[in-house]
């Protein structure tokens, strides 16, 4: 039982990453482990596998909690800190609030490194020793490096090599000592080549630049030699750069970090990693991501095996004093795709600024200068979840944010807006949660809000008239709703009319408005009067917003009046006319402030001299000319109507019955000309004979020259007048 700090279970560090499994619930209790601290470490622990929500907490000696990792749900936990000498314990515990937690098993891992660095810059007289296989055979040599005013040029540098009884040979110098001296050079050692035997490179500083920057040193014939130049050795000069040595990919051969300082960090090349090829030389060179957080002037880089898998793994230890806050002060890398990536820490939960207590309904909710913290760097954010949660629980979606920007190396901040359109009034929660690039979740965020209803306020109209016209059109010069909930919450304004007797006649609707100011609507109107008849109204309005709340009633009186036609104008009436023609007109034209469409008709007669009247055709169809302007045309005939003295009269009528002026103006019909007579023929005929019927009958019996008995007796007969034959026969 590991219930208590008394019968936990020992943890022996120092071996590497160590895994231990277990239940936690509410009938088992808790479960402890001992850690015993030699000297200032890493401590890495991760809680994972697990089936409910299980947490984990670093105490001390004295059980005060140091640090904890309680994420929700079934969810790894992790903490990752520094520890200084002494005595801890981790805490495995179930989440308070599983009342009914049972058997819920967890795996625990533990990894520690001692922190150390191979430059020890604070004692700069003395010697440095290094370990390493030198001549293949498996048993552990060691370079010894004086510095500081040690150097002078005897044994500056020596190494021994180990003996199979535990023991050294006696020391030899390195040849070429003078080029190893810990004053001018830094050694880093490793297997760049996969031959077994542990390499050198030879990285110079101080006075010494150019090509030799960096040099491969290998064992060779008893002693070390100088093999080449390391390819771009003149980047690694060791006034500016520091090198770390780790099998970072795992694949037998040791690989090499190259980090800037000093006044060469820039934002360029600032940390890259070199991948050995096996022969002294690079299959790849990158630069790492993150090298702000990474470079020399920011961090110390240590090598280890701190995450689970074949290669070396760096720990960063943030060393600038602005970057020491408490928060990710140590962190771990580890080798994938060719690059160098962080151990995923979840995201924190979002900083939300400027969220309201209460939101108008239809609003837009927004938000200002809120951010995600992630010690992954501020570009390991993914996107922030936004939704809310009714009194029911029901989940009502906003609008994410997927775009960020920096706000730090580790803090990226995000504008957020979201229509709260369609949302109805009530209480709500109102909830975030960050997701990084791996899809780890961050603490979710949440606070209570209202979703309130102000209905529309005012609704002003101006530019209504007292009275209009009978089927003219009633329009307003401007009209205005304001609405706290913003203009855009208002839907429509109602218009209508109601007469004497309450009776309500609908007109034409507002459904499209404009912005005024924020919470001012402006629109236009108008809307015809057509088929609305004479007599007094009330103009009435009420505007409505998106959820049907209405504005306090604008009403106002006028009056809808009848313009009798106002001028009748007849052209090109002529002043005489032949009997049985036609009268026509050149132009006809009636003027009608009701409209031209409120012409009905224009009624055409003549009066004769003693006042009779006489009915001539009308005119029922009509042209507009202008908006109060009706034209025609006119022609009408004047068959059966005798010769005399006439006047011919008009008056025009609109479709209420009420007349223009009377038009008249006189014209005379004429009779008919008398018939024309053939002048007379003068003969034999017309000359002895004087009565005319008779001067005809005879030339008619005569044209043949001859009158026979019965043309004669013809002749006779036809001179009889009742029986008597006068002089002139």
């Amino acid at each position: 039982m590991l219930d208590n700090q008394n019968s936990a279970q020992n943890v022996l560090l120092g071996s590497g990453i160590q895994f231990f499994t277990g239940t936690v619930s509410n009938y088992d209790g808790v479960d402890y482990y001992k850690l015993q601290v030699d000297s200032r470490s890493s401590l890495n622990l991760s809680l994972s596998e697990v089936k409910g929500d299980v947490n984990v907490y670093l105490l001390d000696s004295a059980g005060k909690s140091l640090e904890s990792s309680i994420l929700t749900g079934s969810r790894s936990e992790a903490i990752n800190t520094t520890l200084d000498a002494g005595t801890y314990f981790v805490k495995i515990d179930f989440a308070q609030d599983n009342k009914k937690a049972a058997n819920l098993p967890y795996q625990l891992a533990i990894a520690n490194n001692p922190l150390f660095s191979n430059i020890d810059d604070k004692n700069p007289n003395g010697q440095k020793f290094y370990t390493g296989d030198f001549n293949g055979d498996g048993i552990q040599d060691v370079f010894r490096q004086e510095r500081g005013n040690l150097v002078n040029g005897i044994k500056d540098a020596e190494f021994l090599l180990g003996n199979a009884d535990g023991g050294f040979d006696n020391p030899i110098q390195v040849a070429n000592s003078d080029l190893f001296q810990g004053n001018k050079n830094r050694l880093v050692f490793g297997d760049f080549d996969g031959d077994r035997k542990t390499d050198m490179i030879r990285q110079q500083y101080g006075g010494w630049t150019g090509q030799n920057g960096a040099q491969f040193v290998s064992f060779q014939d008893g002693n070390f030699q100088l093999v080449r130049n390391v390819v771009d050795s003149t980047a690694m000069r060791g006034d500016f750069t520091n090198l770390i040595v780790g099998d970072f990919n795992g694949d037998g051969l040791d690989d090499l970090i190259r980090q800037e300082k000093g006044k060469w960090v820039d934002g360029s090349r600032d940390v890259e990693l070199y991948i050995s090829d096996g022969d002294l030389g690079w299959e790849s060179r990158t630069v790492l991501n993150n090298t702000q957080a990474l470079n020399g002037n920011n961090a110390l880089l240590v090598t280890g095996n701190f995450v689970a898998g074949a290669g070396k793994d760096l720990m960063l230890i943030e060393t600038a004093s602005g970057l020491v806050d408490g928060v990710d002060d140590t962190q771990y890398l580890y080798y994938k795709n060719g690059n160098m990536m962080a151990v995923n820490s979840f995201p924190q939960a979002p900083v939300i600024n400027g969220l309201k207590s209460s939101y108008d309904a239809n609003s837009i909710l927004v938000l200002t200068d809120s951010s995600v913290f992630d010690t992954n760097g501020w570009k390991d954010v993914a996107k922030v979840d936004f939704w809310l949660t009714d009194v029911d629980g029901k989940r009502i979606e906003l609008e994410d944010v997927n775009s960020f920007s920096s706000k730090g190396q580790n803090s990226a901040k995000f504008k957020y807006s979201s229509s709260l359109k369609g949302i109805a009034v009530g209480e709500y929660n109102f909830n975030a949660v960050a997701y990084d690039q791996a899809g780890a979740t961050s603490k979710q965020f949440s606070r209570g809000l209202k979703v309130v209803n102000n209905a529309p306020e005012t609704l002003t109209i101006k530019g209504v008239n007292l009275s209009y016209n009978l089927n003219s059109v009633l329009s307003i010069d401007s009209g205005s709703v304001t609405d706290n909930n913003g203009w855009q919450d208002v839907s429509n304004v109602d218009f209508w009319l109601t007469d004497a007797k309450g009776k309500r006649i609908e007109l034409d609707d507002v459904n499209s408005f404009a912005a005024n100011g924020q919470n001012s609507a402006k629109f236009k109107y108008s809307s015809s009067l057509n088929g609305i008849a004479v007599g007094e109204y009330k103009l009435n309005a009420v505007a409505y917003d998106k959820i049907g709340a209405t504005s306090k009633q604008f009403s106002q009186g006028l009056k809808v009046v009848n313009n009798a036609p106002q001028t009748l104008a007849i052209n090109g009436v002529q002043s005489s006319y032949d009997l049985n023609s036609v009268l026509s007109i050149d132009s006809g034209f009636v003027t009608d402030n009701n409209g031209w469409q409120d012409v009905s008709k224009v009624d055409f007669w003549l009066t004769d001299s003693k006042g009779k009247r006489i009915e001539l055709d009308d005119v029922k169809s009509f042209a507009t000319n202008s908006q109060n302007l009706a034209q025609f045309e006119y022609s009408t005939s004047l068959n059966g109507i005798v010769a005399g003295n006439y006047k011919l009269n008009a008056i025009a009528y609109d479709k209420a019955g009420a007349i223009s002026n009377q038009f008249t103006q006189s014209l005379a019909i004429k009779s008919a000309p008398p018939a024309l007579q053939e002048p007379p023929v003068k003969d034999w005929f017309s000359l002895n004979l004087k009565d005319l019927d008779t001067i005809n009958l005879v030339r008619a019996s005569a044209k043949d020259g001859k009158l026979d008995r019965n043309e004669v007796l013809a002749i006779l007969k036809g001179m009889e007048d009742g029986g008597v034959v006068d002089a002139s026969e």
